[in-house]
């Protein structure tokens, strides 16, 4: 059984990375998730971090994020799309 929950208080990590970039690939087996920070000076987005992990595992993380932003939006208000140029 999959265990999904949303973070209610701080855990202690070993360090917290920003991103704002994500690329996703995949084979028969695996999604690759390539999280990257790209500023307005940045010709490429410089990588931060690949995660690695199985179909299942990711579709899991999906219905968390969505009950997250849902749970986000009816406390905050709704958020608004991103334009192709990312404002």
């Amino acid at each position: 059984m999959l265990a999904m929950r949303a973070m209610t208080e701080a855990i202690p990590t070993t360090g917290r990375l920003y991103v704002n970039c994500l690329e996703v690939g995949f084979n028969a087996v695996e999604l690759i998730l390539r999280f990257s920070q790209l500023t307005a000076s940045d010709s490429e987005p410089a990588t931060q971090a690949d995660l690695i992990t199985t179909p299942a595992h990711a579709k899991a993380f999906l219905l968390t994020l969505q009950q997250s932003l849902r749970d986000y939006e009816a406390r905050f208000g709704e958020i608004e799309r991103m334009t192709e140029n990312g404002s």
